[in-house]
């Protein structure tokens, strides 16, 4: 009887080591830290400006008022989040002051790479900017949701 005793022994011992071994190693396991999360890329925006002619559309960041008809403005996003937003262009004159501004909303789908372009126009010839000769440093912003992304300086010249 005694002999069986001891075998029974041996025969749980090895099991219950074991299960102790596994409960250590996942004790183990679970106190590591984690690896902190990727990063969230930044939204950004570039912005191209160019005459918009029947022609084409000539990129530049300074134009002559006598030549430039409508300035096209091209905004590529990238890194922007799913749903839906707002952008908004706004065109500060020389002196800081607001000419016009424009909003377009656009969706972001579920898993896409949140890229997209849009483009709006600032009509210039025959406006009150050829009229009244409006030269000098413009500046267009582009914001998201409220959230200034990105601005650029566009020079008017005689």
């Amino acid at each position: 009887m005694r002999a069986n005793l001891s075998e029974m022994a041996a025969r749980l011992a090895i099991p219950a080591l074991l299960c102790a071994a596994a409960l250590a190693a996942g004790c183990a396991g679970s106190s590591m830290t984690q690896a902190p999360p990727p990063p969230v890329p930044t939204v950004s925006a570039t912005i191209e400006v160019c005459n918009n002619t029947p022609a084409g559309c000539a990129v530049s960041a300074a134009f002559s008022l006598a030549d430039l008809r409508d300035l096209a403005i091209n905004v590529a996003w990238s890194n922007v989040p799913e749903g839906t937003h707002t952008q908004t262009l706004a065109v500060l004159e020389p002196g800081g002051g607001l000419y016009e501004a424009k909003t377009q909303a656009f969706a972001i789908p579920d898993g896409s790479n949140g890229s997209v372009d849009t483009a709006e126009t600032l009509p210039v010839a025959g406006t009150w900017i050829t009229q009244r000769v409006r030269t000098g440093a413009w500046t267009v912003q582009i914001s998201l949701d409220s959230e200034i992304v990105a601005t650029k300086t566009v020079q008017f010249d005689p």
